[in-house]
């Protein structure tokens, strides 16, 4: 098992770091090897406030990583990258709204972050795999090896995947490896379109409104882990230092989990702490992907090679999600009434969780009502002095003529 204190110096770069992992990844790696050594890269989304509280370093957004020339030009900046964390990718639910995109970002973005390792002598890379690698046919308590044929497009570029990342370990002598996750559940970040974010929803608005609607069926178990654990995971099968005696005899495609549960189990270990939540059922499109995917997975196999072991059980992950929301719940409560009375607070906010400040959500809207209304009366004053110069330029042209006409009549006459 890797230790927890550092061991060497490294660079590393963490794509889609400002996903629901990919931020949780970032703060445990500058902790471990410095901020300044851990870059994250994005193409839209910024990170949350959280990573700038905690541990500021490099960032960087509009970097594709389907494009070769954006991973070059972060290279040029830190020339020192040695480990590589591909977490960037479109996630199962949203790739079912999108299978092409879906394929283009996950395959494309694979292939092209293992050729800029492989080209800039990079020989260390994780790239994440998932549950949603699994298809129907699939038993219901998964063995680390089975057939795998996937449901969704997701799945097929998780499959995919994991067999790229072989291909570069065994015909370049690359590291590359990687874990097949459960649904991953946080306290820091909200998910980002799988099936199995009702895992992360419900806490949210069990703490909010006391209800939830789920569009998972009541009794559909799934594997998941609590974020600590699937972190240390990936940490310690990439930091894993094989030996003569402790081979790896997989690379890209181990299984890893904590707990396996249904939606109405959660529920049950909800009330223990929120005796009035409530439940009810809607299951949408998601719930076919679901039931694609097997109950569980045997993870034997991680445990034994480099002595994977989860931290969190099932109900201590309820009971530290619960409590990690609540204190957030209520710092932003005495943040509110702070600011009623008047009284500065430059405490670190963090606005990722569905407790949004209403201070601040009215300032942006005034703000944007303010802008918008700026920019209609300055067109319409633009209008109005475009209209007057064509006013202007029909006048003169009228009286050209009448010249003109005056001065042919003139000759005629003499």
């Amino acid at each position: 098992m890797v230790s927890s204190s550092k061991s060497k110096e490294r660079t590393i770069l963490i794509t889609g770091a400002a996903g629901q992992i990919g931020i949780e990844l970032i703060i445990q790696l500058r902790k471990r090897y410095g901020n300044k050594n851990v870059i994250g890269i994005g193409r839209t989304t910024p990170p949350l406030a959280v990573l700038n509280q905690q541990c500021p370093g490099p960032f960087y957004l509009g970097v594709d990583v389907r494009k070769m020339n954006d991973l070059e030009g972060i290279l040029k900046k830190h020339k020192d990258i040695d480990t590589i964390y591909h977490l960037a990718a479109i996630l199962s639910g949203e790739g079912e709204k999108n299978p092409l995109q879906c394929w283009d970002v996950n395959m494309n973005g694979t292939l092209t972050v293992l050729e800029f390792a492989k080209k800039n002598g990079i020989s260390r890379v994780f790239i994440p795999s998932s549950i949603g690698a699994f298809g129907s046919d699939a038993p219901r308590q998964a063995p680390q090896d089975c057939a795998m044929h996937p449901s969704t497009m997701y799945g097929v570029t998780k499959v995919a995947g994991e067999l790229l990342g072989d291909y570069y370990a065994k015909k370049y002598g690359m590291r590359v490896r990687g874990v097949r996750l459960p649904g991953v559940i946080s306290s820091e970040a909200m998910p980002g379109g799988g099936t199995t974010d009702y895992a992360v929803e419900i806490f949210y608005e069990a703490l909010k409104n006391g209800k939830y609607e789920c569009y998972i069926d009541a009794d559909t178990a799934m594997p998941m882990v609590y974020m600590p654990d699937a972190i240390k995971a990936m940490i310690d099968l990439c930091e894993f230092e094989e030996t003569e005696n402790k081979k790896l005899t997989h690379y890209c495609d181990f299984n890893v989990t904590a707990f396996s549960f249904t939606p109405r189990q959660l529920a049950q270990k909800i009330q223990l702490f929120i005796p009035d939540f409530q439940i009810t059922y809607k299951p949408d499109f998601r719930q076919k992907i679901a039931e694609s995917w097997p109950d569980n997975m045997l993870d034997t196999v991680a445990r034994q090679e480099w002595e994977w072991k989860p931290s969190f059980t099932f109900e201590a992950m309820v009971q530290d999600m619960i409590e990690k929301l609540r204190d957030r719940k209520k710092k932003q409560e005495v943040i509110i009434l702070n600011r009623k009375g008047q009284k500065k607070n430059h405490k670190h906010q963090n606005y990722d969780s569905s407790f949004f400040d209403p201070f601040v959500i009215g300032f942006y809207f005034f703000a944007s009502f303010f802008l918008v209304s700026y920019k209609v009366k300055l067109y319409f004053f633009t209008m109005r002095i475009q209209a007057q110069q064509l006013l202007f330029r029909q006048t003169t042209f009228h009286f050209n003529i009448s010249l003109v006409q005056h001065y042919i009549h003139e000759s005629q006459r003499d």
